[in-house]
């Protein structure tokens, strides 16, 4: 009896032994394979931050593009590799557009993604729809008063070249109307197109620039008829007007502040339209509305004021036109993504 008892025994402990061992190869077999999971998991992420980065060099390599192909392949120290490939059309132009594949390859885990290149021929109009420009809280209550200019106008920090892609000089040399320190309101004949206002001298200068919103061009009928609004006012072709300061002080005092008269009597006369872009300290007067929007660059903010009885109206439309008048080539603005999907 005891000898059958020893071997049941035995039966039993081999029993648990070959449980115990299968239960061991199983726990193995579970981390292998969960290791190989994770490997798997980190490869592809890692694939998919190479394909990433190949999108990014694949836009440096378009924008410094020559022909209409790009393709770029690098073998990394750790055998990882990366390839981009694009095709464009329209180079150099508003137009520009490229679809680009990018592929990011880590241990046989492989991620590819597809994506267009554009340029944002509206770059300039983006850019003033976000900031920059005076809101509709921007008028007086009376001529003997002004709004705190934290009311109606936002400090930023840019440049011309930020907003045009060309120096301001530049439209300066080539403008279509030049005018040379306009004291009065008769100086200024025509408001066309890119206009420049070069105030010059020094302290003892007039710092008075007037406009008379009367001497913009504006719409005609085909028979050469000015085109009337509601009121019975010609209608303006929005422009582009840019007021340097260029005086020089000699060190006697300060320089005056420029003002800047927007000359009309608002019932009667057609409001101005399109952008101000004022070079210089300035404070903003005048009897006339202003639609469209005002830049004043290069001074702080307590300096600048708002005087008089008219109203700057923020007007997306006279922007628009505005910006229509310059070479398509000074708004390009920078090529980018503008969808992009995994594929």
């Amino acid at each position: 009896m005891l000898q059958d008892k020893q071997g049941s025994i035995l039966v039993v402990t081999l029993g648990f032994v070959f449980v115990f061992t299968l239960l061991g190869f199983g726990s193995l077999h579970y981390a292998y394979v969960q290791n190989e999971i994770a490997e798997k998991g980190m490869a592809s992420a890692e694939a998919f931050w190479l394909a990433d980065g190949a999108m990014e060099r694949a836009c440096k390599s378009a924008k410094e593009a020559t022909s209409p192909s790009i393709f770029g392949y690098e073998t990394l120290p750790n055998g990882e590799n990366y390839y981009f490939q694009g095709t464009g059309q329209n180079l150099g132009t508003a137009a520009e557009e490229w679809n680009v594949t990018s592929n990011g390859d880590v241990r046989t885990q492989i991620r590819t993604i597809q994506a267009v290149l554009a340029r944002y021929d509206d770059a300039a109009m983006k850019a003033i729809q976000s900031h920059g420009y005076v809101g509709d809280d921007c008028y007086s209550q009376s001529a003997a008063s002004y709004l705190n200019p934290e009311d109606c106008l936002e400090r930023i920090d840019f440049t011309f070249d930020d907003y045009f892609h060309k120096p301001l000089q530049d439209f300066i040399d080539n403008a279509d109307n030049t005018y040379l320190n306009p004291k009065n309101t008769g100086d200024i004949t025509l408001i066309s197109g890119v206009t420049v206002v070069r105030m010059q001298g020094d302290e003892n200068s007039d710092n008075k620039v007037a406009i008379n919103t009367n001497s913009q061009d504006y719409y005609k009928d085909e028979n050469g008829d000015a085109l009337l609004d509601g009121d019975g006012n010609k209608i303006a072709i929005p422009s582009f007007l840019i007021i340097k300061d260029e005086r020089i002080s000699t060190g006697t005092k300060e320089l005056p502040l420029l003002e800047v008269r927007i000359e009309g009597n608002i019932q009667v006369t057609m409001p101005f339209r399109g952008i101000i872009w004022i070079d210089g300290e300035a404070s903003f007067q005048g009897g006339a509305n202003t639609i469209g929007t005002v830049f004043v660059d290069g001074l702080e903010e307590e300096t600048t004021s708002v005087k008089g009885t008219a109203s700057i109206i923020y007007g997306p439309d006279e922007i628009a036109g505005a910006l229509s008048i310059l070479d398509p080539q000074t708004l390009l603005g920078e090529l980018g993504i503008v969808s992009w999907e995994e594929i």
